[in-house]
């Protein structure tokens, strides 16, 4: 998240997107084939899984960012005062009190 956080500020998410998918290369210890000798698996390290679903996670969000720059923002701080004031309905209380 941290990554999509600085490409997003920097404002060169694309460019940036594009350099990790190149330089985010799977390390594979051992591959399984057929009969016929096609390539049908592949055996990787479970870190290596791991390091392969952080980066898949980091790609989408990266490509919700990319999806929702142009819609309408909200300042955080209104956001919040809204979202108290509803908790405070939903619960039966009154705020002010």
């Amino acid at each position: 998240m941290e990554y999509a956080r600085e490409c997003w500020q920097g404002g060169f998410m694309s460019a940036r997107l594009e350099q990790k998918q190149a330089s985010e290369n799977v390390t594979i210890r051992e591959y399984i084939t057929d009969s016929e000798g096609r390539i049908v698996a592949a055996i990787v390290d479970i870190e290596e899984l791991r390091r392969v679903e952080e980066l898949i996670e980091d790609l989408s969000d990266l490509i919700v960012i990319e999806e929702r720059k142009n819609e309408n923002r909200i300042d955080f701080f209104d956001y919040l005062k809204k979202r108290q004031a509803r908790l405070y309905v939903q619960a039966g209380t009154d705020k002010s009190s």
